[in-house]
C-alpha cells in the first residue's frame, strides 16, 4: 500500500526490505499511487511535511534501499517493471487484499500488469483485512491471476479460507507480518539515539477514539496511577492523558519500549508491544477488521488481553503477568516458517537457473 503516514505499515515494509536483503536480494519499493490532479499531489506533499515535519519523510528516504517514482496508473506500473527486468515480485504484506482500502487499483496487488510468466510472482503476508471477501464481481479474474503465483501466504487463518473457497488456492500459507518476522535489535537499531524515559507510564496508540477506548482510559489509569501518553489527541483524552504531538516513528517506538502498559486498537501497536515484551491490552477494533487481533493473538496464546466490550473487562487482566517465554517459543517457529516460506520460494527460483 502506498507509505504515507502509518507508522505500522511503513515500518512492515522495511521490515520485509530488510529480511530480502538477509536473502541475499537487493529490492525495489514499486511506488505505486493514487492517480490525482498536480496540484493535489504538491498540496498534499506540502500538508504532510507540514504536519509531520519531515520527520517520517526522513524515515522513508533513511531506511528505503531503493524506490521508483510514483506510479500513478497502470502503464507508469507496468512500464517500470519491464524497465528493471525484475528476478521476482513480492506483494505485501498489510492489508493491500482490501478492495476498499485500494479501491482503483486493487488488481494491481495481484500483478494483474505482469504478463511475463518467467516473472516470480509471491503474495508474503497479505491480508484481506476481514473474514470474508468483499465483492464477488471479479471472482474468476482474481483466481486466473492467482494462479500465476508461485506461492501465497496470508496473515490471517481467514485469508486461507478466502483463497480455498473463493479462489481456488488449496496450498496457501499462513505467515507472520514481516514486523514480527525480524527481531527486537531490528527496531533497537532504529531507536538507539534515544534515551530511556526515567517516568513510568502507560503508552495508548487508539486509531479510532470511542466510549470503549474512554472507559478503559479511566479504568487503567485509576489501577496504576500512573499518566497515559498517548499519540492521538481527543477532547476526552485530553483531561486525562499527557499528549504528544507531531511523533516520529522513532518516538513512537520508544513509547512502546518505555511504558509500564500499552493498550491499544492497532494491529501494529498490538505487535509492538508484543516485541518490547510489555504487558498490554487490545480494543477489539472492528471497522478495521477485529480479525486479525483473532488470528494473530490465538496463534501466540494471547487472545485473552483482547477486550470487547467494558463488560467483559477484567481487572485481572491488568495484573497478571505475560509469559513472554512461552509467547516467545510460539513466536520462533512461526519465524522459522515465514522465513522459509520466502527463502524457499525466492532461492529456489535461483537453482533453477
Amino acid at each position: 500500500m502506498p507509505l504515507k503516514s502509518n507508522y505500522g505499515g511503513i515500518l512492515q515494509f522495511v521490515a520485509l526490505q530488510e529480511v530480502l536483503v538477509d536473502l541475499e536480494f537487493y529490492p525495489i519499493l514499486l511506488n505505486r499511487q493514487y492517480a490525482e490532479p498536480f496540484w493535489k499531489v504538491i498540496l498534499k506533499k506540502y500538508l504532510f511535511e507540514l504536519v509531520f515535519e519531515n520527520s517520517l519523510v526522513s524515515f522513508k528516504k533513511k531506511y528505503t534501499i531503493q524506490t521508483t517514482k510514483p506510479l500513478r496508473n497502470d502503464n507508469d506500473l507496468k512500464k517500470k517493471i519491464e524497465e528493471l527486468d525484475l528476478f521476482a515480485v513480492v506483494v505485501g504484506s498489510d492489508q493491500v487484499w482490501r478492495k476498499e482500502y485500494v479501491e482503483g487499483f486493487y488488481k494491481n496487488y495481484f500483478l494483474n500488469i505482469i504478463k511475463d510468466s518467467s516473472l516470480i510472482k509471491i503474495a508474503y503476508a497479505v491480508s484481506f483485512g476481514k473474514d470474508e471477501w468483499e465483492k464477488s464481481i471479479d471472482d474468476k479474474e482474481i483466481s486466473k491471476l492467482l494462479a500465476k503465483f508461485k506461492a501465497i501466504s496470508v496473515r490471517e487463518e481467514s485469508g486461507i479460507d478466502i483463497c480455498k473457497k473463493k479462489f481456488g488456492r488449496n496450498d496457501v500459507e499462513l505467515a507472520l507480518d514481516p514486523t514480527l518476522l525480524v527481531k527486537r535489535s531490528f527496531f533497537d537499531r532504529i531507536t538507539d539515539n534515544i534515551n530511556i524515559s526515567c517516568d513510568e507510564y502507560i503508552y495508548s496508540y487508539i486509531l479510532d477514539i470511542g466510549a470503549l477506548s474512554s472507559q478503559v482510559f479511566r479504568i487503567v489509569k485509576e489501577e496504576f496511577n500512573l499518566n497515559i501518553k498517548s499519540t492521538k489527541s481527543d477532547g476526552i483524552l485530553n483531561k486525562i492523558c499527557r499528549f504528544e504531538k507531531k511523533i516520529s516513528i522513532e518516538e513512537w517506538l520508544v513509547g512502546f519500549r518505555d511504558s509500564r502498559f500499552v493498550i491499544t486498537d492497532s494491529y501494529h501497536g498490538t505487535i509492538m508491544a508484543i516485541i518490547y515484551k510489555k504487558p498490554f491490552i487490545t480494543l477489539e477494533n472492528s471497522k478495521r477488521g477485529s480479525v486479525r487481533f483473532h488470528s494473530l493473538l490465538n496463534q501466540l496464546g494471547l487472545s485473552n488481553r483482547i477486550v470487547k466490550d467494558v463488560n467483559n473487562f477484567s481487572l485481572g487482566i491488568l495484573s497478571g503477568e505475560i509469559d513472554y517465554v512461552e509467547v516467545y517459543d510460539r513466536l520462533q517457529n512461526l519465524r522459522l516458517n515465514s522465513y522459509y516460506f520466502l527463502q524457499n520460494n525466492l532461492r529456489e527460483g535461483i537453482k533453477d537457473d
